[in-house]
């Protein structure tokens, strides 16, 4: 009886294991279907800039990609769901970063920093910086 009560726990905590070890074994995709759907009424030179962002992305550019966010987070006038769509951009090139080391980059970092710093109205803290 202890031994099959042994083995159906066993049998029971394996499977669970399992279960969660492969729900969390996605690696982070670039997807940029909604910040590109956000960005479509924008201005011109910020619909341009979004489109630039988004194709380096698409690419695996990141620092060109992260960058020109930076750059699109200093122009005015952003609706919530632009500002919105870069933070989620955001989000994915960080974990993409984290997930691999050969595509962490600090320069990548800084231009994140910026961008959300920018969006967030606040200074941005320089990447890596010990104080």
């Amino acid at each position: 009886m202890k031994r099959q009560l042994l083995n159906t726990l066993s049998g029971t905590f394996l499977a669970c294991l399992i279960i969660f070890c492969s729900c969390g074994s996605k690696k982070a995709r670039m997807d940029t279907a909604t910040f590109d759907k956000a960005f479509e009424s924008a201005p011109a030179d910020v619909k341009a800039l979004a489109a630039k962002a988004s194709k380096a992305f698409k690419e695996g550019k990141l620092e060109a990609g992260a960058t020109t966010l930076a750059e699109i987070s200093q122009k005015s006038g952003l609706t919530d769901a632009q500002k919105d769509g870069m933070r989620d951009v955001i989000i994915v090139v960080q974990k993409i970063m984290s997930e691999d080391a050969d595509k962490s980059d600090m320069k990548v970092y800084q231009a994140l920093e910026i961008a959300t710093a920018t969006l967030e109205g606040r200074p941005a803290t320089r990447a890596g910086f010990k104080p």
